[in-house]
This record gives structure tokens, C-alpha cells and sequence, in this order.
């Protein structure tokens, strides 16, 4: 069990990173907390979800509620990295519409 604490534990990284940025707003990365949540809230959830439904006897004495809640989980996170990435995709298409209206190019 001490294994599952320390993987609850990395699922909080992400959250340090931002905790650093808010100290020292030099230190803010965007493409670190991104990639922190994907690999801590994305591909660490989906291979507990898989530990927890394929080794239950081992891991849950059987029970199936710590998968299923898992599972129930997992959209949210899933919503909350779309709405990351689309925060890096939204400035970038902004960004180019300003640089094809300098240069004299349409709108789409």
C-alpha cells in the first residue's frame, strides 16, 4: 500500500509547479505544468485504473469500487488537460490571425 501513497502523492506535482510559479513568477512554464499533468493525471490515473480492475484480488481484495471510482474520475482530468492544451492553441491561432492581418491577408 505504501506503493499507492506515493502514487497519490505524484498526482500533486503538477500542483507544486504552479505553487512555484505563484512564489516566483520567473520560474512559470507552461509546457512543464502541461507536461507534469499529462504524466501524473492522465498516464498515471489510466495505469492505476488498469492495477486496480486487473490485479483486484491483489491489490482490493477483490472490491472493484477503487477502480470504478478511478474511472469516474478520470473524465474530469481528462476535461481539465483539453482546457490546458486549448490554452496554448487559443493564443497561437490569435497570434497568426494578427500576423495575416499585417501582412495584408484576410480573416478567416
Amino acid at each position: 500500500m505504501e506503493g499507492r501513497t506515493f502514487d497519490a502523492h505524484t498526482t500533486q506535482t503538477p500542483t507544486f509547479v504552479l505553487a512555484i510559479a505563484t512564489i516566483n513568477p520567473n520560474l512559470r512554464s507552461n509546457v512543464l505544468f502541461a507536461t507534469t499533468f499529462f504524466l501524473t493525471n492522465i498516464a498515471l490515473y489510466i495505469r492505476l485504473c488498469l492495477s486496480f480492475f486487473l490485479q483486484r484480488a491483489h491489490v482490493t481484495e477483490g472490491s472493484m469500487g477503487p477502480g470504478i471510482i478511478m474511472a469516474c474520475i478520470f473524465p474530469l482530468h481528462a476535461f481539465w488537460f483539453s482546457v490546458c492544451v486549448n490554452g496554448f492553441v487559443r493564443p497561437s491561432q490569435q497570434g497568426r490571425r494578427k500576423t495575416g492581418l499585417r501582412m495584408g491577408m484576410s480573416q478567416p
